[in-house]
């Protein structure tokens, strides 16, 4: 059985330089305790991240309106935007998303959002995004093996 989807909803008084701003809700598996700690991070503002988030479900749910900017409210509790010098090119700093329980980032937006509308759509069923699906390999694995794990008779 799967939630009934619920769509976003816009907060009155909340609009600016036409950008509507959308709030998440509180469904969220987000883990302050795997954000990167080393001297070399560093949190840029994540605005541009959170309109292309908002952009991006509001057209999977089929309410973007062609013309319109949309920015959502907050990214879901415990993820965080970070980035870091490029190792190739210092002076370029690639921006990446931390939270996932698993303590792996995502590398971009495309990426997180499949997690993203996972937690919007309230974590019914499994999340097929790349670090959920990796966890998942990873225990289809753990299970195979203790399958197939030969044990000598005594």
């Amino acid at each position: 059985m799967s939630l009934p989807q619920r769509l976003p909803l816009v907060e009155e008084g909340h609009e600016s330089e036409d950008v509507v701003i959308i709030p998440i809700g509180s469904v969220s598996d987000g883990d302050k305790s795997t954000w990167p700690t080393e001297a070399r991070f560093g949190m840029p503002d994540d605005s541009s991240y959170r309109e292309k988030l908002a952009m991006l479900w509001l057209q999977k749910i089929g309410t973007y309106e062609e013309g319109m900017r949309y920015m959502l409210n907050r990214l879901p509790d415990g993820y965080a935007l970070f980035d870091r010098p490029r190792g190739t090119d210092p002076t370029i700093r690639d921006r990446f998303l931390w939270g996932h329980p698993i303590g792996q980032y995502f590398p971009s937006i495309l990426q997180f959002f499949p997690h993203f509308y996972h937690l919007m759509t309230g974590a019914a069923g499994p999340c097929h995004c790349m670090l959920c699906d990796k966890v998942a390999k990873r225990e289809q694995g753990s299970v195979l093996l203790q399958y197939f794990t030969f044990k000598p008779f005594r």
